[in-house]
């Protein structure tokens, strides 16, 4: 009966030892596992800060981009020229169509002015030609 004894103690310590090399080995497993899992959550906490940094650069970059776009348009500078322009334009439109109707007018004057001298020259002519007013 002690050879069963022996046997199965000896069974039990090496499965005993069995037990904690598993053990030990298993720890070792989850320790590396939980290692390898905090790693990878740092360089996920790394990767995010990067890109929080790269978009704040990025809309920072673009803010300044169309802070000097909008600074160099001149585009309400050129509307207002040529607004200004335009305005000279009509004043410029309206004084030629004034001196046109002034022209007319004038051309009208100078035409009935030609005309009453025609009939002045007609007159006297008539009146230097008539020989019975300077013979009597």
């Amino acid at each position: 009966m002690t050879d069963t004894v022996t046997i199965i103690m000896s069974s039990f310590g090496t499965a005993t030892c069995f037990g904690l090399v598993a053990g030990y080995l298993l720890n070792r497993q989850a320790k590396a596992a939980d290692d390898r899992m905090f790693a990878a959550e740092e360089t996920a906490k790394s990767a995010a800060a990067e890109v929080v940094r790269l978009r704040n650069e990025t809309v920072k970059s673009l803010a300044e981009k169309v802070d000097r776009h909008v600074d160099a348009d001149q585009s309400q500078r050129f509307g207002t020229q040529l607004d200004t322009v335009m305005a000279q334009n009509v004043e410029i439109l309206r004084s030629i169509t004034l001196f046109t109707r002034e022209g007319a007018t004038q051309a009208a004057e100078i035409k009935n002015t030609g005309a009453r001298l025609d009939g002045v020259h007609k007159a006297l002519r008539e009146h230097t030609n008539d020989r019975s007013i300077h013979h009597a």
